[in-house]
């Protein structure tokens, strides 16, 4: 199997941590992507261990932020737990932590992006004696509530002058697919790009949570996974198909269905 490829807790979201930490091992695959929900209502030290214990990667967690850029104090807290919870990543050695900005409040989106900027300077030191990589993701213009940071082009702008070594961002095929001039933003931030998660787009759907199984939707997965590589992308491909779809077929069935499907896909790039 890829020794690149993932799969992230959410695509099994009705398990828990170790639930999904036997089936991913039990299946080979090689790596698991985490999140810090999971991992605290499993248990934070018997989910470190289980998941040390299964011989899994961890290609990322997802656990600082959401940010509240419109409030001092609780920006301040969140700032103190992100640093905390590095603590976390760092134990379970993994790849990348996940930064979700939050939404914007009553700023301009200018002045929260200069709060996330002042986070992620703050956060930079502590990362960096970690050996920690921090990867700001941006999510869909839909769910606001999680981010303002909604494109490719704008997430760069934000981290371009800040340590490239250290901050960087999460490329979702499902939330980044869509926009303009996408592979040419591929082509000229790929060392920022820290964790690429790949699902596909139903043709019509409501929810960011409604995500289709590789090669049953509309993303052009090939030409995105051709740019990735062609551009020198490294990291892992974690797998995040969100979808009561994968619920219904039975989680065991999805990822047996998954592991092939990617496998095809990643063969097929330089066909």
């Amino acid at each position: 199997m890829n020794a690149r490829f993932s799969v992230n807790v959410t695509t099994t979201w009705q398990w828990d941590l170790g639930q999904c930490v036997d089936a991913y091992a039990r299946l080979g695959i090689p790596a698991i992507g985490v999140t810090r929900l999971g991992l605290d209502e499993y248990g934070r030290e018997k989910g470190i261990k289980k998941i040390k214990d299964s011989g899994l990667k961890v290609s990322s967690i997802a656990g600082i932020g959401p940010y509240t850029v419109t409030e001092p104090q609780a920006f301040q807290q969140n700032i103190e737990l992100g640093i905390g919870f590095m603590d976390v990543a760092a134990e379970l050695g993994a790849d990348c932590v996940y930064v979700m900005a939050g939404p914007r409040g009553s700023l301009t989106w200018e002045g929260a992006a200069e709060q996330l900027t002042e986070g992620l300077t703050r956060l930079t030191p502590a990362a960096r004696e970690r050996g920690i990589r921090l990867a700001v993701e941006p999510i869909h213009p839909m769910r606001q509530d999680l981010t303002f940071v909604n494109t490719a082009r704008d997430t760069v702008s934000i981290i371009e002058p800040l340590d490239p070594q250290h901050v960087g961002y999460v490329f979702d095929f499902w939330h980044l697919w869509w926009e303009r001039g996408v592979l040419e933003t591929i082509a000229r931030s790929v060392d920022r790009i820290f964790s690429v998660q790949v699902s596909d787009h139903k043709a019509i759907t409501m929810r960011t949570m409604d995500r289709a199984m590789l090669g049953e939707g509309i993303i052009p997965l090939r030409e995105l996974l051709k740019a990735l590589e062609h551009a020198g992308y490294k990291g892992y491909y974690d797998m995040e198909i969100i979808s009561d779809d994968m619920a219904a077929m039975g989680y065991e069935t999805a990822l047996q269905r998954i592991v092939p499907a990617f496998h095809d896909l990643f063969e097929s790039i330089d066909a």
